[in-house]
């Protein structure tokens, strides 16, 4: 997985992270809300019941009671009563066996047992009339002694009371095993008083019911910007951190990480003479990773060197080397002039680090006969400044040789041979390729050996890879090479079996 894809994957997984916290937030909200809106438009509906009953009561004490024992006198005024009010229908006087006097019969009788009525004030269903054929009725009980006020009231009222405006949530009344709710009167012995929410008062429990369809219409019509809004800023949010992601440099923190776990190894690729003797070798940094194998430099040592790690890599290839050529201090001193060259950028020419570990890889091999070589890169430009220029001549003064690598294809390579004193120039290897393409490509690499020879500064040629490009330049005075010609870079391990065995 390229960086780009696994950097996009991470930012849409952060986006739908972001909107499902914020879903389930405002989901919570909602939840909280409706349940409150719910509880108090079913107390609303309570209040009105309430009132309604209330009003009838106190009609019936303020102008019936007294009369309940004489239909005579009783009915003309429960009729004036049930035209006055919006809810009654019907008045009667009962016992435990019979209506005796109603407002619809009169004083005729009219079979009626009455069944677990208590004292005081109730509310009762009737799904059969026994005054009005296929008809139920509400019955307001007012029970005094042996009499039995019954305030017969329209089923319908009930269900108006319990229709709602917004399809919020469902009010329901449970009564003498019947269902009420907006949609009609139901006979429900089945059900579950305890998985309903109760709102509870003198004459009646009302319960309410919200379901999955409730809460997604109170959410879209309340809520629906909040999550608008948090689909647009997790979107915000994630093109930002994408942007951001883009453009850090990831390769520092894994950097860090080989680091730490000191996993970058010396590779060494010999260097010979005119004579084909093996004179040296420089020093090359690879990264052994545990995932990606063997990583190359070029893949790495840029980072490195913008982000200062590049002292702690350098520090690590001394401590391999150092522990690596040791046992083999006799057979390096047998070699002639034997050098060991190592990259160094300007970022580390200013950093104590060089100097310290330039030391330790001296030290380290005291016994051993050998030139340290620093090789200068003109990957980074080299500030003409007085810190730089010190900093060179510091190491020049431990017997530390420079030379200039890549000549030719970085910065100023002139300026630094006029401001410092080069102990080598190392010919690049796109200047090898050019051997025996085309004449004019030939008069070039002729011009940059023999401005070396001018100023009287050997070079190493790099990237050989053919007996022509030997010939030609062994015929220009070349004095050291290098490339895959005479060598590969390879372990210590590696080179110790092959040149130092």
């Amino acid at each position: 997985m390229t960086k780009k894809s696994a950097i996009l994957s991470s930012v849409v997984l952060l986006i739908l992270l972001i909107n499902l916290i914020g879903y389930v937030l405002i989901s919570c909200r909602v939840y909280i809300a409706l349940n409150q809106y719910a509880y108090e438009h079913t107390e609303q509906i309570s209040q009105r019941i309430n009132s309604m009953l209330e009003s009838t009561i106190t009609s019936y004490y303020t102008e019936l009671d007294q009369y309940k024992h004489q239909c005579d006198q009783f009915l003309p005024l429960a009729k004036q009563v049930s035209l006055a009010s919006p809810y009654t229908r019907s008045i009667t006087l009962a016992n435990r066996d019979f209506i005796y006097c109603s407002t619809i019969t009169l004083n005729a009788k009219q079979k009626y047992v009455v069944q677990n009525v208590a004292q005081g004030v109730s509310l009762r269903y009737i799904a059969s009339s026994p005054l009005v054929k296929k008809s139920d009725v509400f019955l307001l009980v007012v029970t005094s002694e042996d009499v039995y006020v019954n305030f017969g009231i329209d089923s319908f009222i009930f269900t108006n009371l319990l229709n709602v405006d917004m399809n919020y949530f469902t009010p329901l009344l449970y009564i003498d095993n019947y269902l009420v709710s907006k949609n009609g009167t139901t006979l429900s012995p089945s059900f579950k008083v305890d998985e309903h929410h109760l709102v509870e008062n003198a004459y009646i429990r009302l319960f309410y019911q919200i379901d999955r369809q409730n809460y997604l219409n109170f959410g879209l019509i309340n809520y629906a910007y909040f999550y608008f809004i948090i689909t647009v800023l997790s979107f915000i949010c994630g093109v930002v951190l994408y942007v951001f992601l883009m453009r850090r440099d990831w390769t520092v923190f894994a950097i860090a990480k080989g680091l730490k776990r000191k996993q970058f190894v010396p590779y060494l690729q010999p260097v010979f003479d005119k004579d084909r003797r093996m004179v040296g070798a420089e020093v090359l940094a690879r990264w052994l990773h545990p995932k990606y194998g063997l990583i190359a430099p070029d893949q790495f040592i840029p980072n490195a060197e913008h982000s200062g790690q590049i002292n702690q890599i350098f520090s690590q290839l001394v401590d391999k080397v150092v522990a690596g050529l040791k046992p083999f201090q006799s057979r390096i001193d047998s070699l002639n002039e034997f050098h060991l060259a190592f990259n160094v950028a300007s970022p580390q020419l200013t950093h104590f680090h060089l100097l310290r570990d330039c030391k330790h890889l001296i030290y380290g091999l005291n016994r051993c006969h050998f030139q340290l070589v620093l090789e200068l890169t003109e990957r980074v430009q080299i500030p003409q400044d007085e810190l730089h220029i010190q900093g060179i001549i510091s190491l020049k003064k431990q017997g530390i040789r420079i030379a200039l690598d890549d000549f030719g294809t970085g910065h100023s390579s002139l300026s630094y041979l006029k401001n410092i004193k080069i102990d080598y120039l190392k010919m690049d290897k796109s200047f090898t390729d050019m051997i025996g393409e085309e004449e004019f490509k030939d008069h070039i690499v002729a011009n940059v050996l023999d401005l070396a020879e001018r100023i009287g500064v050997p070079v190493v040629a790099e990237g050989i890879e053919n007996q022509y490009q030997e010939l030609y330049l062994l015929n220009h005075n070349t004095q050291f090479f290098q490339g895959y010609y005479y060598g590969r870079p390879v372990s210590i391990d590696e080179f110790i079996r092959l040149y130092l065995s």
